[in-house]
């Protein structure tokens, strides 16, 4: 059995946003996007986050017509009328498969 079912995920994943891959290709994903405050700072992982970074949670791929995409460092995403750089990807795995991919991003510079 799953950990995470894509019902729950679906359920967690509140955002749509537009990935933009680096060769250009778009899709449409849901993700949870969260800002790093202070108070989580016992959590982090030294030299990650900073106050104020900006995290999003995304499905390890996304199939969509029959074609598989995953969220990569050098991707874009746009979302409220921003674009943020995806500056970091870190896998998150249960018993050896990945369930989870957090993306820390930068607002693009123009």
């Amino acid at each position: 059995m799953r950990i995470l079912s894509n019902v729950f995920l679906d359920r967690l994943l509140d955002t749509e946003v537009t990935v933009v891959k680096s060769d250009g290709t778009q899709f449409t994903a849901k993700c949870k996007i969260s800002q790093y405050v202070e108070e989580e700072s016992s959590l982090a992982v030294a030299g990650v986050y900073e106050i104020g970074t900006l995290i999003a949670v995304f499905k390890s791929k996304y199939s969509i017509a029959g074609i598989d995409y995953t969220v990569d460092e050098g991707d874009q995403v746009v979302f409220l009328n921003q674009t943020y750089d995806i500056v970091r990807v870190i896998p998150h795995l249960h018993r050896g498969e990945e369930i989870l991919r957090e993306a820390i991003l930068e607002r693009s510079m123009p």
